[in-house]
């Protein structure tokens, strides 16, 4: 269902390219183990030029550790050197993949300051360096636990940057595409995409908070 999503993103919404796109997001670590629900969407809108992920030191060597170690679940904990040889070919594979369109930046000291001086995960905060440095308007994550506390619409925002889970994320991309699609809105905009400026974080916040307000509904 994801990737279908992202998919028709692309197919239907092209010229949506005029808005505030490609949204720049780092997409953390525990978003690559679930290829179809979250990292094939995210790949293909940024094919579309939607979104332009981003990952760092950390989050490569964190993805490759979990991506192994699921490998060889998956393969009855194979350690022959055949197998070896094939997880090491499919890890290639995926790499030159995603190649094509994250681009990395370094999450090296000094780390970011954050809403707290000591956060919950004190791992975080590389996470969030990378979102400074690349100005990054979102993380994508699942852990949204150690993130910075909620307002009063449900948004997690800190200076700027929001977090987001993968599916809370995609169906923002989904809306904006949408917004943006607008014949009466399209015909005002430039020939070429802006980079995308502050002023957008008013819409990308409503859209969150309609979509949190959505999902609570939905499960009443």
């Amino acid at each position: 269902m994801g990737a279908n999503r992202g998919r028709r993103v692309v197919l239907e919404s092209e010229r949506a390219l005029s808005g505030p796109f490609p949204i720049r997001a780092v997409i953390d670590s525990c978003v690559f183990p679930n290829t179809r629900r979250w990292l094939i969407p995210i790949t293909q809108l940024a094919a579309g030029g939607f979104v332009l992920p981003i990952w760092s030191p950390l989050i490569l060597a964190e993805s490759n550790r979990v991506l192994t170690w699921l490998w060889i679940k998956r393969n009855g904990k194979e350690t022959k050197d055949a197998a070896w040889n094939r997880c090491s070919a499919a890890a290639k594979f995926m790499f030159s993949q995603l190649t094509l369109y994250f681009r990395v930046v370094d999450d090296c000291p000094p780390q970011a300051d954050l809403w707290k001086d000591s956060p919950p995960d004190e791992w975080d905060s590389p996470l969030w360096a990378a979102a400074q440095r690349s100005e990054a308007q979102f993380i994508v994550t699942s852990n949204l636990q150690d993130g910075p506390p909620e307002g009063a619409d449900g948004v997690q925002e800190y200076a700027g940057i929001f977090m987001a889970h993968p599916d809370v994320f995609l169906t923002l991309i989904d809306r904006m595409v949408s917004h943006y699609a607008e014949a009466s809105f399209l015909d005002s905009l430039p020939a070429t995409a802006p980079v995308p400026s502050p002023e957008h974080a008013d819409l990308y916040r409503a859209i969150l908070a309609e979509t949190y307000r959505d999902m609570r509904h939905s499960k009443r």
